[in-house]
């Protein structure tokens, strides 16, 4: 606890030593010459599945996703569409490499996700904490249209 006005000290946070680096000590950790405000990054703690869906009324639910690109992209197109929480499985890549953060223009670090071993058995999981999908709800019809697209040769 802090008195009125007082201030954390701000060597220790999170349980963490912090300490000051001197520029070179910076320069030396970079890999790229870019001149970048980010000073410092932290992985945010693990959580539930429950904490991620509370509240949640839209999911995205990932499987087997190994490519960063494809990660950042949907992460960023589902913040988009309201998404509110991500579910990944455990063959899907992590979500804040370097590359899907960067193609997900930030918005994956606003998007609380929880990773899972199966999906199947996570899918079961949210039908009885009153999770439903879309084409589950009997007053919601949902229609999915599927089109072939035809390409003419010698197009690629």
């Amino acid at each position: 606890p802090h008195g009125r006005g007082a201030q954390p000290d701000a060597r220790r946070a999170h349980g963490r030593e912090r300490a000051p680096l001197a520029q070179n000590e910076i320069k030396s950790l970079r890999r790229t010459q870019h001149a970048r405000a980010v000073a410092a990054a932290e992985r945010q703690p693990a959580r539930t599945l429950e904490e991620v869906i509370d509240g949640a009324r839209r999911i995205v639910v990932l499987e087997g996703l190994n490519d960063p690109e494809n990660l950042g992209a949907i992460a960023r197109s589902a913040r988009a569409f309201g998404a509110e929480a991500m579910i990944v499985d455990a063959t899907c890549i992590d979500p804040y490499t370097r590359r899907s953060v960067r193609v997900s223009m930030g918005e994956i670090l606003h998007l609380p996700w929880v990773r899972v071993e199966s999906v199947v058995d996570t899918c079961g999981r949210l039908r009885e904490l009153g999770v439903v999908s879309p084409s589950r709800r009997p007053s919601h019809q949902v229609e999915i249209h599927v089109r072939t697209l035809e390409v003419a040769d010698g197009w690629a």
